[in-house]
């Protein structure tokens, strides 16, 4: 009845002794199930790294999109600096200092046989 009731009382010192003591690695249950730990421990790695591969491609992209965005600005600004340069009146007043004058034909091209 003694051991009975030894057994039955079992506190967190004997799991813990049992533990650090070596004897659970020697049961044969706990051996069974070795493969499957070390399954479950690849997993938990592969799972982590997948987790920081990820999270690197994310940064990379966001990255990508920020200087698509300043790209963009640029060529929206350079396209409105031509437009404003290219505007018939700046033009002329660009070129009035060599006294040229506004051609009133249109262009022709020249063809030259050989």
């Amino acid at each position: 009845m003694d051991k009975e009731k030894k057994e039955k009382r079992r506190g967190i010192g004997w799991y813990l002794k049992f533990v650090l003591g070596g004897n659970i690695l020697s049961r044969t249950k706990f051996e069974k199930h070795i493969p499957f730990g070390f399954f479950l421990l690849l997993m938990i790695i592969l799972f982590i790294s997948n987790t920081f591969v990820a999270e690197d491609r994310l940064r990379a992209i966001k990255r990508a999109k920020e200087k698509h965005r300043i790209v963009r600005i640029k060529a929206i600004e350079m396209r409105t600096k031509l437009m404003t340069i290219t505007r018939p009146s700046v033009l002329y007043d660009a070129v009035k200092d060599l006294d040229l004058e506004e051609p009133a034909d249109p262009p022709k091209k020249i063809i030259i046989d050989k």
